[in-house]
């Protein structure tokens, strides 16, 4: 059957026009497709893998990997000194407090050698004039106060272990317990001296301070001789330490010369019955537990 030209001119546009429209549309399409290509590698090029905290860090603790969520975000929102997996070791502690979310960064860390020798024990001093915001966590130093105001270092940074309203727990070395015997004792016999706590505002960025309580000539040679001592620090045993030993420690200790004894024992008597007390607390805290 013939087809009439009019009819054959309109098909023929209609299916053009059906090529053109499918040119179009692929044409959009595939640009479409390219600038979504472009703007995803944008996103891509633009954001940066960093690590956050998954819960909040006091000054002075320990940073683990286990603490650490990986996080992509804006690579303009991350900071320089960006800190990774590779910058924390077994004894990375943060400088500052951190709280959850926060993105680490390598001057929030800093490191402490905490390196347990096989002459560490556990203390635990009833004796101490304690602060009154004292936490477990905290850095503390042990100080020796004399009446006229002179004050030593006896023990530097030690982390708290444990606390109560009268008791603190912490960890010492045999040189450490020695010298604390020995400033507890000493402690009992001068009136009006004071031994006491006080704590690390930042102890994550603050330096360890340095030791000046001497112990008396006894003890000396009992550190110096004592095997169970891994390592004598030295500093504290200066010229300049011993002689102001002698000219402070010493002459208060002879203006009581003739009460010592008595002193001493009503000390340790007191010492002993806050300890039989905190045990009895602590075995009622436990049955009460159960």
């Amino acid at each position: 059957m013939a087809v009439n030209p009019m009819q054959r001119k309109a098909r023929n546009s209609f299916l053009l026009g059906m090529v053109i429209t499918m040119l179009i549309a692929g044409a959009i399409i595939a640009f479409l497709l390219i600038q979504l290509s472009g703007i995803k590698q944008k996103q891509e090029q633009t954001t940066k893998t960093v690590y956050v905290l998954n819960k909040n860090i006091n000054s002075g603790d320990s940073i683990t990997v286990a603490d650490l969520i990986a996080t992509d975000i804006n690579s303009s929102a991350v900071p320089a000194d960006f800190a990774g997996i590779n910058n924390i070791s077994s004894d990375t502690i943060a400088r500052i407090a951190l709280k959850q979310g926060t993105i680490l960064t390598q001057s929030m860390l800093n490191t402490q050698g905490e390196k347990v020798t096989k002459d560490q024990r556990l203390q635990e001093y009833n004796m101490l004039s304690l602060p009154t915001q004292l936490t477990v966590g905290d850095y503390v130093d042990v100080r020796f106060m004399l009446p006229s105001g002179q004050d030593y270092v006896v023990l530097s940074k030690k982390k708290v272990q444990n606390a109560n309203s009268t008791t603190i727990w912490i960890e010492l070395s045999e040189e450490e317990i020695l010298i604390m015997n020995s400033a507890i004792v000493e402690s009992y016999v001068i009136s009006a001296s004071k031994l006491y706590v006080t704590t690390y505002t930042e102890p994550g960025n603050q330096e360890v301070s340095t030791p000046t309580y001497v112990p008396n000539s006894d003890v000396v040679a009992l550190i110096r001789d004592d095997a169970n001592i891994v390592n004598v620090v030295n500093a504290r045993y200066e010229d300049k330490y011993v002689s102001r030993r002698n000219a402070d420690i010493n002459a208060a200790l002879n203006q009581y010369a003739s009460s010592e004894l008595n002193s001493k024992e009503e000390k340790i008597q007191e010492e002993i019955t806050k300890l039989k007390e905190s045990r009895k607390q602590y075995l009622d805290t436990l049955t009460s537990a159960r």
